[in-house]
């Protein structure tokens, strides 16, 4: 949306919804110094602090009106309720627009004593789908916005994962968090690193096709995980084929001393529509 400005937050969400997309995302004038515009990002139940596909979304657009102009490349920072996002644009040699965004916050984990028969069976799999070393606990991270992140053994589990709503509903009361990341290697490393889907059925987005924000805290658990001290990671993650809207996440971690310190990704964006809205 071009023009926030006047929208309430009620009528925000009702737009939302109408739309039915995994997210909205409010264009208003920036309200801090040296920030190009400020963002408000709802899915079609709530609203959100931080996403990454809006973001990047949201800079495409502003490309196209001419507010951000990449000669190669333009950098720019917006505002959203999880803080600054630093973004730079640019047109790739393909001609593709390409958007890279740096996480708001730095990436925060919190570990949660889950049985493992209670994460397969919210996500419809058996334990032995899943990797997970007894004793050890279930993580929740977070780069703005906080998802359970998940490993599974193989691509093929992955695949197979479906929602079952009751185990669901009760593996969310006990993390407080409803977006779970489920991952595995892919099994063509030439095509990407990480085979990955985003589940949450209590924002109204069942499955989401490419999720920024869920890819920044996959990146972070990874990093996190690597017995490397010191290291500068990329990845390349692919989302969406179940659901037939493939994408292409590029994931940038930085590690300094053991510490996570920097998380980065980044996708392109097309125009697939526009038009106008009629409020009432």
């Amino acid at each position: 949306i071009l023009d926030g400005q006047g929208i309430t937050d009620d009528l925000m969400q009702a737009i939302a919804a109408e739309f039915n997309y995994s997210e909205t995302v409010f264009l208003l004038p920036p309200d801090q110094p040296g920030h190009l515009a400020r963002l408000r990002i709802f899915t079609p139940g709530e609203e959100l602090p931080f996403a990454g596909h809006p973001i990047i979304g949201a800079a495409f657009v502003l490309t196209r009106l001419g507010r951000l102009t990449p000669a190669p490349v333009a950098t720019a920072t917006l505002g959203t309720p999880a803080g600054p996002v630093a973004i730079e644009v640019a047109w790739r040699d393909n001609g593709s627009f390409f958007a890279r965004l740096t996480a708001p916050q730095r990436p925060s984990f919190l570990p949660h004593s889950i049985p493992a028969r209670l994460v397969a069976g919210a996500l419809g799999l058996r334990e032995t789908d899943l990797i997970r070393e007894v004793g050890e606990p279930s993580w929740v991270v977070s780069g703005g916005l906080p998802f359970l992140v998940v490993p599974a053994a193989t691509q093929r589990a992955v695949e197979q994962a479906s929602i079952d709503l009751s185990a669901w509903h009760e593996l969310v009361a006990l993390t407080g968090v409803p977006q779970v990341s489920l991952f595995a290697p892919c099994d063509d490393p030439t095509r990407a690193d990480w085979h990955t889907r985003m589940f949450a059925p209590a924002l109204g987005v069942v499955e989401d096709p490419a999720t920024g924000s869920a890819a920044v805290a996959l990146g972070a658990w990874l990093a996190r995980a690597s017995a490397l001290h010191d290291a500068s990671f990329h990845w390349v993650f692919e989302q969406g084929i179940e659901i037939g809207r493939p994408s292409r996440l590029e994931v940038d971690a930085e590690k300094v001393d053991g510490t996570v310190t920097t998380l980065r990704v980044g996708g392109s964006a097309v125009a697939v529509a526009e038009g106008i809205l009629t409020l009432p």
